[in-house]
């Protein structure tokens, strides 16, 4: 049985995986479309990263605004890096895995993390060396947490769309990928 503190450990591999990405961005892919409906690669860290400040608000214990934009100002792979280390700290902070809350919560974020990341490796075409067991994971925790009554499209305010048909042995992003209403490919 996996222990919070595996939760945090695997939330920083997500971490760690999606800086290895974003730090590979070259300046002529930040406009390339990715998976994500809408979104191109600037756009997606530019969501991640303003999703990770939120986490650490949640982490710290206090109550993010979700619906507040916030500006992601200077150097994106920065402020990704910055947000990154300021989540990271703040589950390392003491009794910050003492809510009951903290396992679900640190799911939820490791399945974002994951799912962004691999939005981003798309983007930029660089998905060979994704670890597959974050993708596990993730999808493990997701198919337990999204539920029928949160999907559907953008116009109807889901922010999960339906569900993509993955046969069952595809590789363990494309089956997250179409879990989370994404195609594959």
């Amino acid at each position: 049985m996996k222990t919070v503190t595996d939760e945090v450990a695997t939330l920083e591999l997500a971490l760690a995986q999606t800086d290895r990405i974003v730090s590979s961005v070259r300046d002529d892919e930040w406009t390339r479309s990715t998976p994500c409906e809408g979104w191109d690669v600037s756009q997606v860290l530019r969501h991640l990263v303003v999703v990770l400040r939120k986490f650490r608000t949640a982490a710290e214990g206090g109550m993010p605004q979700w619906g507040d934009a916030e500006p992601v100002e200077g150097d994106l792979v920065d402020a990704y890096r910055q947000a990154s280390a300021g989540l990271r700290a703040a589950w390392r902070a003491p009794g910050a895995l003492d809510s009951t809350q903290a396992a679900f919560t640190l799911g939820m974020q490791r399945t974002e993390v994951v799912l962004h990341g691999w939005d981003l490796a798309r983007g930029v075409g660089r998905t060979d060396d994704l670890d597959p067991e974050l993708a596990e994971s993730a999808l493990a925790f997701a198919r337990e947490m999204l539920r029928p009554e949160y999907r559907g499209t953008s116009a109807e305010g889901k922010h999960f769309g339906h569900e993509v048909p993955v046969p069952a042995d595809a590789p363990a992003y494309d089956r997250l990928a179409g879990w989370m209403g994404r195609s594959p490919r």
